[in-house]
């Protein structure tokens, strides 16, 4: 579903960025897979249903640009 999203997008976007919680491993894996970078941490960025906060990782994707190194 992602992947499809980012075909049908208008050729003038060049970035996509999204986010995760540090903790969700196999979302984090799918963005990597997909060629998102890891460009920031936000602590505290998510407060889940038992009141604890969970870091956000900030990913993007360059579309046109040189991948950026891991």
């Amino acid at each position: 579903l992602l992947e499809t999203f980012i075909s049908q997008l208008p050729a003038h976007v060049e970035q996509v960025k999204l986010a995760a919680g540090v903790g969700n491993l196999a979302a984090l894996a799918l963005y990597k897979r997909l060629g998102f970078r890891e460009w920031g941490r936000e602590p505290r960025a998510m407060r889940l249903d038992d009141g604890s906060y969970v870091d956000g990782v900030w990913l993007m994707l360059h579309r046109y640009a040189a991948p950026i190194p891991a």
